[in-house]
């Protein structure tokens, strides 16, 4: 939702010439970003998610299990590896625990790409 607070948002509309700079960059940020990749998955849907995956993992917030769909699990398997090792050990506990059918966390209960590798053996 886009309002008009200054002190609480990264734009400020008050005055034409600001308005004029907010909508540039908003232009640049989607043609940039949405338009860009739309046109990508339209000309060649498995390199545009290679490239998402690859280029954009966590400023999109690729799913792996959709980049596995698209490329295979092996194409995921040392991104997996890499999250896994970077958990901290309270993680890596809830992990276990996981593995024991516990389901007292949120990302054990909504799709995530932790629960994804988990629950597929991608590790």
């Amino acid at each position: 939702m886009i309002a008009y607070q200054p002190d609480q948002y990264w734009y400020d509309i008050s005055t034409e010439e600001k308005f004029e700079s907010v909508y540039a960059d908003l232009r640049q940020r989607i043609f940039g970003t949405a338009a860009s990749l739309y046109q990508a998955f339209e000309k060649d849907p498995a390199e545009a998610t290679r490239r998402m995956f690859e280029e954009h993992f966590d400023e999109y917030n690729v799913r792996m299990d959709y980049v596995a769909d698209m490329l295979g699990v092996d194409s995921i398997r040392a991104k997996a590896s890499e999250i896994y090792q970077n958990l901290s050990e309270e993680m890596k506990k809830q992990v276990a625990d996981y593995k024991q059918g516990v389901r007292n966390k949120t990302w054990m209960n909504n799709r995530c790409n932790l629960k994804y590798i988990i629950d597929n053996n991608i590790i």
